[in-house]
């Protein structure tokens, strides 16, 4: 994990403050099931809630899966990859 801090004076009175950057999410393991679908694991902070979206073009994304992340990777696989000539997904949190 990384750590930023910052030092400040004011008014002849100093300080640190520290940043603690949150984990993310992220995407790994991308891999072709047996049956040609494209797959890949899930990762990121407990109880975060992740939506993985995909899209033709990187302009309209549409939603595949909503999970709550939990304390190991969750996979995911998409049943309509082998159709798209091009496809790019990607992970947001959710509300």
């Amino acid at each position: 994990m990384t750590f930023r801090a910052r030092a400040y004076l004011v008014g002849g009175v100093g300080g640190i403050v520290e940043t603690i950057p949150r984990p993310v999410l992220a995407i790994s393991a991308v891999h072709y099931a047996d049956n040609g679908q494209l797959g890949f694991n899930l990762s990121g902070p407990i109880g975060e809630v992740a939506i993985t979206e995909s899209s033709p073009d990187l302009k309209a994304w549409t939603p595949q899966q909503t999970n709550t992340m939990g304390t190991t990777v969750l996979p995911f696989l998409d049943p309509r990859s082998d159709s798209a000539s091009s496809r790019f997904y990607r992970l947001r949190s959710g509300p």
